[in-house]
């Protein structure tokens, strides 16, 4: 006996019928494709292995009647069934959209439907939407970045390539690293340090003394790098990215300047050793900046005067990249140089520099952007140094510990900062996963690159992309030198970029920091959405769901947003 079915030599029937399976001829086992894959997989595997006509065959073909048309009619039913059970597992052989270190790595855009009086969420492509992005375009004495040998002033820029420069319009604000003058004690200070020169080399493998320009941020004085231009010059490129809707955003470096600044010589400017000489740049934690001079925030005359940079900057551009703004707090400001600055005869002030000064620089430019790049000092600052900056007046800071937990790969530690970092959802923190003082994301994250770049550039806040992050570049560029090592974009990465630049602006409006995710795998997904805002909800798209899965192996997970009745349309 097998399977209720007696041999029969019986020309015309079988002793007891197939056991043929119940569902419909669309889906014959009656496999529930909701279920978890695994299972769904299974299923449909053992059915094939019981009714694949040679394995039907061997296994039953003794039992099934001799006429040839009665036998033709089954194996053709059983060859129909084992065709339809291949079509129907051909999904579960396809690599899942949760592969190997991304999960679903495009954001997920739902569009508005009625069913009943309930909206479902279906996808939808990426309508195009203004963009919220903070682009670096790394000048660094040259503009070969604009892969044309002959442009080497900004007022030789084609329109065509700033178009090209500024991802064709996906870009709000243009941050023009390396525009400022520096003097020739950088450059030689670099050439005669032979581990500089090391480094250049193995950044740019036929360096020469030609490529190197110093240090952008050893800057003389705040006016246009004459290699770029003249004042006019930058004014008129400020012009041009206004007439694409993008504002111009130039450094400002408030902890020191160059050793051959035209100000050195200002009175209690800078900081001085014992021996009367300026000295130099540094922060907490690491030596001396030897190609720097550090100022003096203890100092009347040192705030002053650096207010009135800033307001003179202001009226050049439209926002601040702030280089290391955390130097310039009071608690910093003691743990390097208090004792020192005490034994001069100065004194801690009772505001903080940035607490008065930038409500003087807001009363003339109400809207300037002011973003802050810092780094966590836990011991100085044991509240956050992003959150203190916030707290002083900066429109944004930089969120160096979600690129440090990127870079860990830690799933705990990064779930639980994007969770629970106090102001994750303010919209305040600068998100990166590359910029010019660490390596390419494609380099530095490897197969990860694509799914460390969504998890950070779909939370709330502006998103800062590098120049040629978007082709995948791998080669960094060293600030230090006027050009770059060629390479080919990255195809894949190339490829993907255009769809990410169109879904990302959907990330705006209501942030949901949590979205439910179930099942075995659910630790190895990162789950949040974003519902628009009235502007946006005029549209049809309802919401934007982002999942990634950020470990190396594959997962499988169920998502299950919470319904909510539609609002009248």
């Amino acid at each position: 006996m097998l399977l209720g079915i007696q041999p029969c030599s019986s020309k015309s029937g079988l002793k007891a019928e197939l056991p043929w399976p119940s569902g419909t001829a669309e889906n014959p086992l009656n496999v529930d494709a909701s279920g978890h894959p695994k299972v769904v997989r299974s299923q449909l595997r053992a059915g094939l292995l019981r009714w694949h006509p040679d394995k039907f065959e061997q296994r039953f073909g003794r039992f099934l009647p001799v006429d040839e048309k009665v036998r033709s009619s089954i194996f053709g039913r059983v060859k129909a069934l084992a065709q339809q059970l291949t079509r129907l597992m051909a999904p579960c052989l396809a690599e899942p959209p949760c592969a190997k270190f991304c999960g679903v790595v495009l954001p997920i855009i739902l569009k508005r439907t009625m069913a009943e009086t309930y909206q479902t969420w279906v996808l939808l492509e990426w309508p195009r939407l203004s963009a919220s992005w903070l682009l670096c375009l790394q000048l660094s004495g040259s503009l070969s970045i604009f892969d044309n040998v002959n442009v080497s002033r900004l007022k030789d820029v084609t329109d065509e390539q700033l178009t090209t420069a500024l991802l064709g319009g996906s870009v709000d604000v243009c941050w023009l690293q390396g525009c400022w003058e520096l003097g020739p004690y950088g450059r030689q200070h670099d050439l005669s340090d032979p581990g500089r020169r090391q480094h250049f080399q193995d950044c740019l493998p036929d360096f020469s003394e030609a490529d190197c320009i110093g240090s952008p941020y050893a800057i003389s004085r705040y006016t246009c790098n004459p290699d770029l231009g003249t004042e006019e010059d930058l004014a008129e490129f400020r012009a041009r990215l206004a007439s694409q809707g993008v504002a111009l955003m130039v450094d400002f470096v408030p902890n020191h300047m160059a050793r051959d600044s035209t100000w050195i010589d200002i009175p209690d400017l800078f900081i001085r050793g014992r021996d009367g000489k300026v000295a130099f740049g540094k922060d907490p934690y690491s030596g001396d900046w030897t190609d720097t001079a550090q100022l003096n925030y203890w100092s009347t005359a040192c705030r002053e005067h650096m207010l009135q940079q800033l307001m003179d900057v202001a009226e050049r551009c439209d926002g601040m990249r702030v280089d290391m703004a955390m130097l310039c707090v009071n608690d910093v400001i003691e743990r390097t140089w208090g004792h020192h600055l005490r034994e001069q005869g100065f004194h801690r002030p009772g505001e903080e520099f940035w607490v008065w000064a930038l409500p003087q620089l807001r009363a003339r430019h109400p809207n300037f952007l002011l973003v802050a790049e810092c780094y966590e000092y836990d011991e100085i600052l044991p509240s956050g140094t992003m959150r203190e900056l916030l707290r002083q007046g900066f429109s944004a800071a930089y969120d160096k510990v979600l690129y440090d937990r990127l870079t860990e790969g830690h799933m705990d530690k990064l779930r639980g900062h994007i969770l629970h970092s106090p102001d994750m959802g303010t919209g305040r923190l600068c998100h990166f996963t590359e910029n010019h003082d660490e390596d390419r994301a494609a380099a530095h994250y490897g197969p990860r690159a694509l799914a460390a770049t969504v998890a950070s550039l779909s939370l709330p806040g502006p998103r800062l992309l590098m120049w040629g992050q978007a082709l995948g570049l791998r080669a960094r560029l060293a600030v230090h030198l006027r050009r770059a090592r060629q390479e080919a974009p990255d195809s894949a990465l190339s490829t993907i970029w255009p769809r990410l630049l169109a879904a990302l602006p959907h990330c705006r409006g209501s942030w949901q920091a949590s979205l439910p995710v179930h099942g075995d795998d659910s630790w190895r997904f990162l789950a949040w959405g974003w519902k628009p805002d009235r502007e946006a909800a005029k549209s049809e798209v309802v919401a934007c769901i982002v999942v990634v899965n950020f470990t190396d192996s594959t997962g499988w997970a169920t998502l299950k947003p919470h319904a909510r009745r539609a609002q009248p349309q």
